[in-house]
C-alpha cells in the first residue's frame, strides 16, 4: 500500500518538472502581460494584479481575481504581539501601481510600501503567482520597516466568482473537510459562508477542500509543512463562490514573513483526483508514526467503559474487570479503553489522575490489567489533554502558570457537567506551549505505563482551537502559536518519549487532524462523519474525503451507546472504523448485564444514550451480529483492516438503498463492502473493470454465497474480486 502511494507522489513530481518547462515557454516576453497554462485551461495574468482562468472543460469551474480587491492587509499598532490595538484593513484599492514582472515559473507583484487614507506605512509586500504543474502557487512575502506596526493577517489570493463556464455554481459541490468531511451539494445548502481554520478536528482537519463539478473541479489548499493556522474563506454569492485563504503572519517591526504556497489547481476528472494530490504533497514531508502490530492486525474496536462517573456513580471497582472484559467478549472487542479510572472520576479533578483507594489502589489495578491481558485483551487508560479542574490541587499550585490566557489576563474555561444533580465543575485550558503541562502530560503517561496499561489516550489534543494563549511566559512568539505550532511540538515531544520508555506503547487521541499523523498512530473518533449515519442521497456527512485521501487512518467510529444495532455495527464496517460501544452511566451497566434500561434510569443525565435505540434490541442478537461482522472483517482483514480504501474508483454499482465501498488488497486484489441500509432485502448490481468475482460472503457465513441473492435489510455483504486482468 505504501509503495503505490509513493510511486503517485514521484509520477506527479515527473509531471511536474515537464509542466514548469511549458510554463516557461508560454510567458510573455513583455511585462505587459502573461498567461500560465495548466492541463485544465489557462490563466491571464494582468499588471495591475487582475486574473481570469478560462477552463478547458465545461464542467471545471471559472474564477477570476480582481485588482483592486486582489488581497486585503490588516496592521495592528504595536511593539509586542500580544499587546495589539487599532486594527486597520485595506485593500489593493488607491494603492500606487505594484511593480510588475516576469519572473522564472510566473509573475511578480510588488509594493515598497503600503497606504490607507493619508496614512503610510514602510511596508515591503511582494505578491507572486507561479506556475508548477497543474498547481498555481500564490506566494506573499512581508518585509515591516514601520515603527510601532505590527502585519497581523494577510488575505490572498482571492478569488471571485467561482462558477461552472456560464456563471452557474449550482452544480458545484463543496466538499469541506470538516472532520472527516462533509459534501455540501448546493449553494443553498451550503448557506451563506463558510470559515474553515486549520489545524482543528471540529473544524478544519486537512489543509485542502475541493469545488467539485462531476467530472471535474477545483482544488484549493495551502501546502505549509510548518502547519500553522490558517483560514479557508468561502462564501456564496448569487453567481458563483468566492475563496479567500487567510494567513496570520504577526509580523512585527524589523521582521519579515514569507507564506507557504497557497495552491489553486484546477484539475479533470472525478475529486479523486484532487484527493490524490494532497496525498501526494503530505508525502513529501509527513512521517507516520509507528504503528504497534497489534493495533493494526488485532484490534476489532473497543468498549469504553466509565468506571467511575462525575458523580461518583461506581460501576465497576478495579477488581471487577474481569466483568468488563466479560462484557467485551460478548461483543468481540478486544481493546479495553477505561475512562474514569482516577480517583476524580470521569471528567473530575484533571488533571490529579491517580488510583482511587475506593476502587481498590494501585496493586489491584494492576492484578487486575494482568488478568485481563491474559485473556487477550488491551488495556488503554485515560487522561484529558486540555482540561485543568480548577478545584484540583494542580489547578491550585500551577494553574496560574500553565493555563491559556485571555488579552484580559482571565482563563479560558469551560465547563462539563454530567448530572442534573450536581454542581457545574470549571475547567481551565492547559497551554501547549507551557513546559508545566508538558511535564505533567508526561508524567501521567509514564504512570499509566507503570500500571500496566497497554496505551494511553490523551483526550482532546485533536478538537477546538486553533486557539489563543497571551501568556507570554510560555514562550510562544505570538498569540496563535499555541494551537498551532506548539501543539505538534508538544504532541510529537510526549509521543517520542512515552514510546521512548516502553517500545510498543500506543498513545491515542480524541479527534481527528491529519497533521497529527505524525505522532498517534490510533485515534478516538468524534465529530462528523464518525457518528453512524445513513447515506441517502443528498447525505452531507462525507467521511469518505478524509478516508480516501489517508486510508491508513485507525480511527473508532463514535457510539454514544452500549450496545450496537445492525446498522451502527454496518457503518463501522462500510468504513472502515474499528468498532466502538461505550457504557458510561449505571443504566448502562443494567442493559449490558442483560436487563433492559427504561427512561427513568437516565433521568439526571444531562447526556444519556438513545434509550429507545437501545431498547429496539436485546443484548444477545445485537451482540451476535456485531461479532459475525466482526468475524467478516477479520477474515478478510487484507482488505477491510489492511487494504486501501478506494471508495467507489473502478466499481459500477446500482442499489436503491444499499451503497457500495471498495477496499484494494496489498497483492491487487479487490474488496467491495455493500451495505443495504433500508428495512428490506435488495438485489443489486455490481461489477469491477477487468476483474473477476471470486464469491459473496455475509457475517456469520464463512462460506462463499450462491452470486446474486438479494443483500439483505440493514447487512452488507462482502464481495471478493480478482486482480486486473
Amino acid at each position: 500500500m505504501k509503495r503505490r502511494l509513493v510511486k503517485t507522489a514521484c509520477s506527479l513530481s515527473v509531471a511536474a518538472c515537464v509542466m514548469v518547462l511549458t510554463a516557461v515557454d508560454s510567458f510573455a516576453s513583455t511585462a505587459e502581460k502573461g498567461v500560465l497554462k495548466n492541463s485544465a485551461g489557462e490563466l491571464s495574468v494582468d499588471p495591475d494584479g487582475a486574473m481570469l482562468f478560462t477552463p478547458s472543460s465545461a464542467d471545471c469551474p471559472t474564477w477570476s481575481v480582481r485588482a483592486a480587491e486582489a488581497w486585503k492587509i490588516t496592521l495592528s499598532k504595536g511593539t509586542s504581539a500580544f499587546k495589539l490595538s487599532d486594527p486597520v484593513s485595506f485593500t489593493p484599492d488607491k494603492q500606487n501601481a505594484p511593480a510588475f514582472k516576469a519572473i522564472d515559473g510566473g509573475f511578480e507583484f510588488r509594493y515598497d510600501l503600503l497606504r490607507h487614507g493619508d496614512q503610510t506605512w514602510q511596508i515591503g509586500l511582494t505578491l507572486q503567482v507561479l506556475q508548477k504543474g497543474d498547481e498555481f502557487q500564490f506566494l506573499a512575502k512581508i518585509d515591516n520597516s514601520a515603527e510601532g506596526c505590527c502585519v497581523k493577517s494577510l488575505k490572498y489570493p482571492i478569488l471571485f466568482k467561482i462558477s461552472k463556464p456560464g456563471g452557474d455554481h449550482q452544480e458545484i459541490a463543496a466538499l469541506l473537510p470538516k472532520v472527516l468531511g462533509e459534501r455540501v451539494a448546493t449553494p443553498k445548502q451550503f448557506g451563506k459562508s463558510r470559515r474553515l481554520t486549520y489545524p482543528s478536528g471540529q473544524y478544519c482537519s486537512m489543509q485542502y477542500f475541493i469545488l467539485d463539478g462531476g467530472k471535474a473541479g477545483l482544488y484549493l489548499a495551502c501546502h505549509d509543512e510548518q502547519r500553522k493556522r490558517k483560514s479557508f474563506n468561502i462564501a456564496n454569492r448569487k453567481n458563483g463562490y468566492d475563496y479567500s485563504l487567510e494567513n496570520e503572519p504577526y509580523c512585527m517591526t524589523g521582521k519579515s514573513w514569507t507564506s507557504a504556497p497557497a495552491v489553486v489547481m484546477p484539475y479533470e476528472g472525478t475529486w479523486h483526483t484532487a484527493s490524490r494530490h494532497y496525498r501526494a504533497w503530505v508525502d513529501t514531508w509527513l512521517k507516520w508514526a509507528p504503528t504497534p502490530d497489534w493495533v493494526r492486525n488485532e484490534n476489532n474496536g473497543w468498549f469504553l467503559c466509565i468506571l467511575k462517573q462525575q458523580n461518583g456513580d461506581l460501576m465497576f471497582p478495579y477488581d471487577k474487570l474481569d466483568e468488563v472484559a466479560d462484557i467485551a467478549d460478548e461483543w468481540g472487542l478486544d481493546v479495553l479503553g477505561l475512562f474514569g479510572w482516577a480517583h476524580g472520576g470521569h471528567d473530575r479533578l484533571y488533571p490529579d489522575n491517580y488510583p482511587d483507594p475506593k476502587m481498590g489502589g494501585p496493586e489491584v489495578l494492576k492484578k487486575a490489567i494482568k488478568r485481563v491481558q491474559k485473556r487477550g485483551k488491551k488495556v488503554i487508560l485515560y487522561a484529558n489533554g486540555q482540561l485543568i479542574d480548577t478545584a484540583s490541587n494542580f489547578y491550585k499550585k500551577h494553574g496560574a502558570d500553565c493555563t491559556s490566557i485571555q488579552p484580559d489576563g482571565k482563563p479560558y474555561s469551560d465547563r462539563y457537567n454530567k448530572f442534573k444533580s450536581t454542581p457545574d465543575p470549571t475547567f481551565a485550558r492547559g497551554c501547549f506551549g507551557s513546559e508545566i503541562w508538558y511535564q505533567r502530560m508526561f508524567k501521567l503517561g509514564s504512570e499509566a505505563q507503570d500500571l500496566g496499561a497497554d496505551g494511553f489516550i490523551y483526550d482532546q489534543f485533536g478538537i477546538g482551537g486553533p486557539g489563543f494563549c497571551y501568556n507570554e511566559e510560555h514562550g510562544h512568539v505570538n498569540p496563535i502559536d499555541a494551537w498551532a505550532e506548539d501543539r505538534f511540538r508538544l504532541t510529537k515531544r510526549l509521543t517520542d518519549a512515552l514510546r521512548a520508555r516502553k517500545p510498543g506503547f500506543v498513545v491515542m487521541t480524541e479527534w481527528v487532524i491529519d497533521g497529527l499523523a505524525g505522532d498517534f498512530p490510533y485515534f478516538h473518533g468524534c465529530g462528523v462523519g464518525l457518528k453512524t449515519i445513513i447515506p441517502t442521497p443528498g447525505q452531507k456527512t462525507f467521511p469518505e474525503l478524509f478516508r480516501y485521501t489517508f486510508p491508513e487512518l485507525i480511527v473508532t467510529q463514535r457510539n454514544a451507546n452500549p450496545m450496537s444495532t445492525r446498522n451502527i455495527s454496518n457503518f463501522a464496517c462500510f468504513y472502515g472504523f474499528r468498532h466502538e460501544n461505550e457504557s458510561r452511566y449505571t443504566g448502562d451497566v443494567k442493559y449490558l448485564k442483560h436487563t433492559m434500561p427504561v427512561s427513568k434510569d437516565y433521568s439526571d443525565c444531562n447526556s444519556p444514550p438513545d434509550v429507545r435505540l437501545v431498547c429496539s434490541t436485546p443484548p444477545k442478537p445485537a451482540a451476535k451480529y456485531m461479532r459475525d461482522v466482526i468475524a467478516m472483517r477479520n477474515q478478510f482483514a487484507d482488505f477491510l483492516k489492511n487494504g486501501r480504501f478506494i471508495d467507489v474508483e473502478g466499481i459500477t454499482f446500482e442499489g436503491n438503498n444499499s451503497v457500495a465501498h471498495g477496499f484494494l488488497a496489498e497483492d491487487g486484489r479487490l474488496g467491495v463492502v455493500v451495505w443495504n441500509y433500508g428495512d428490506k432485502p435488495e438485489t443489486v448490481k455490481l461489477s469491477a473493470a477487468g476483474r473477476k468475482l471470486l464469491g459473496e460472503y455475509v457475517p456469520g457465513e464463512t462460506k462463499a454465497l450462491k452470486a446474486g441473492e438479494p443483500v439483505a435489510a440493514e447487512g452488507i455483504r462482502f464481495y471478493l474480486w480478482s486482480k486486473v486482468k
